[in-house]
């Protein structure tokens, strides 16, 4: 007995003896994990060659078993890939025995949901929807898990009636942290994937949104355009005979009262959106009068391969004949009349401005008889 206790207490206080790498010789990559931190080794022909470890933050700490062995993995995976890529090596973890880091990975994966991996390979298998995705854009089938290649590595497509299984294993689950919507769809984008066939909602969700009344006019499209109120699968009443005249009057009069009092919300939906952005945003009355002559910043049309450069900025001058608001007023000019607004306006000063056809009208200057 005493003699196995020194033993063991050499051990514990000798360093192991550290030796070079050879090369053609295989690795041997051993890894654990504990509550606390992550350790690894790396040995060649029962020598240790490099010993690592990392401690746990407190994120960390809180993850399942199954994440922090697959995380000691990875960590000594990505530790030594210079000395592991291209070379034969045999990989140790308490969990599983693993040939590459994919399958040590579905196992945390799946591991991490409330879902047997019976039950995952059965829906797969069954699931005609994912079969149609067989070797497209890197869709793959193994071990009953359907997988996608992206150039974010390797992902589990999720069969639909799983879904709820993923969204609530990352958010309502103790270990989810309840996180914001960002950071759930972030940690769930990065694993998984899932094919929704979004034909067989999209005519659900157009229904929902027709059906649903606008805060700005206070009735739904639906009841706007078909001048009834729409019929959901939870009614329980039964719909109302009426004859084809008491139909179309009924519509008539019910179209009548109900656009009318969408006109006056939307009158008022667009007086308050209006005294919000007045509140952030000072407006200040303008010093352009009526009949005053002004040069308006809207740069000429410029032709196919023409260039903006040598173009003036202002158009003008125009005569101010309305003012139509504080910032807004009719301009009438050589074309007719526009509305502008008074922040892309300036007064004229001087004469008119002189265009470029009145130069071209002017000609060059004649030079005079000296002889």
């Amino acid at each position: 007995m005493e003699t196995s206790f020194l033993t063991l207490k050499k051990e514990l206080v000798t360093a192991p003896a550290r030796v070079l790498p050879q090369e053609g010789k295989p690795f041997v990559v051993t890894c654990d994990a504990s509550d606390v931190g992550v350790g690894a080794t790396l040995e060649q022909g029962g020598n240790l060659v490099e010993a690592i470890s990392h401690g746990f933050t407190e994120t960390e700490e809180r993850w399942p078993a199954r994440e922090k062995e697959a995380f000691a993995l990875i960590f000594a995976l990505r530790r030594w890939r210079h000395r592991l890529l291209g070379h034969n090596f045999t990989l140790r973890t308490d969990l599983w025995s693993a040939n590459t880091v994919a399958d040590a990975l579905l196992r945390v994966k799946i591991a991490a949901l409330d879902v047997k991996d019976e039950d995952w390979r059965e829906v797969t298998l069954s699931n005609d929807q994912l079969k149609e995705f067989m070797g497209k854009d890197g869709f793959a089938l193994k071990d009953g898990y359907m997988f996608q290649e992206t150039k974010a590595g390797t992902k589990v497509v999720v069969p639909c009636s799983m879904i709820p299984s993923v969204l609530r294993a990352y958010h309502s689950d103790p270990t989810g942290g309840h996180l914001g919507f960002a950071k759930v769809l972030g940690r769930i984008s990065d694993r998984y994937t899932w094919k929704d066939d979004w034909l067989q909602y999209l005519q659900t969700c157009a229904f929902t949104y027709r059906s649903s009344r606008h805060a700005s006019s206070g009735y739904s499209p639906f009841e706007l355009l078909r001048c009834r109120i729409p019929r959901l699968g939870i009614d329980v009443a039964p719909p109302r005979t009426l004859s084809e005249g008491e139909v179309i009057q009924e519509m008539k009069q019910y179209s009548e009262r109900v656009r009318g009092e969408a006109r006056k919300s939307l009158g008022r939906a667009a007086d308050r959106m209006k005294e919000q952005y007045d509140g952030h945003h000072k407006v200040t009355p303008s010093q352009i009068v009526m009949g005053q002559r002004v040069y308006w910043k809207r740069p000429a049309p410029v032709g196919k391969g023409g260039s903006r450069k040598l173009h003036p900025l202002f158009q003008g001058p125009f005569e101010v004949i309305k003012i139509l608001g504080p910032k807004t007023v009719t301009l009438k000019g050589r074309i007719g009349q526009s509305t502008a607004s008074t922040d892309q306006l300036k007064p004229a000063q001087g004469p008119s401005s002189i265009t470029l056809a009145d130069l071209r009208g002017r000609g060059r200057p004649k030079k005079k008889n000296t002889g």
